[in-house]
């Protein structure tokens, strides 16, 4: 990431789908838990936060002009990690639903959110413009 410089965020397609694991039988009967997740939302060092919604927005894409892209979910540090790194913080609400196969029935718990944060590295770039001869 560089100083002043909005950084695209977002998780990748194949990471943002519903996660399923089932039981092992037991008398016979299993349970599935399947967790949907709902919401991204991120938060850099200065605590901006960033609600990025359900991860529909666009990835960057590298083959195209950047006049030629646009997303609402952007996080822009201000200062540069010269010393050490600053965190980055991305949390994930999951919508959480069980069924059995016998005996136990179907439903839907509350939602809840998975928090992680990962240190990132923020680099400052020096310029100096200089007259040009003509």
């Amino acid at each position: 990431m560089v100083t002043q410089l909005p950084t695209w965020l977002w998780i990748e397609p194949a990471a943002w789908s519903p996660q399923s694991a089932t039981t092992p039988p037991v008398f016979g009967i299993t349970a599935t838990a399947t967790a949907t997740p709902i919401n991204v939302s991120f938060e850099g060092a200065d605590g901006e936060v960033v609600d990025c919604g359900a991860n529909t927005g666009p990835a960057y894409d590298f083959n195209r002009s950047g006049e030629d892209q646009d997303s609402d979910c952007v996080v822009t540090y201000r200062h540069s990690s010269a010393v050490g790194d600053w965190p980055l913080r991305s949390s994930v609400t999951w919508q959480a639903t069980y069924a059995c196969s016998a005996y136990c029935g179907s439903g839907s718990f509350p939602p809840y959110t998975v928090t992680s944060t990962r240190p990132v590295r923020v680099a400052e770039l020096q310029a100096i413009l200089t007259a040009s001869e003509p």
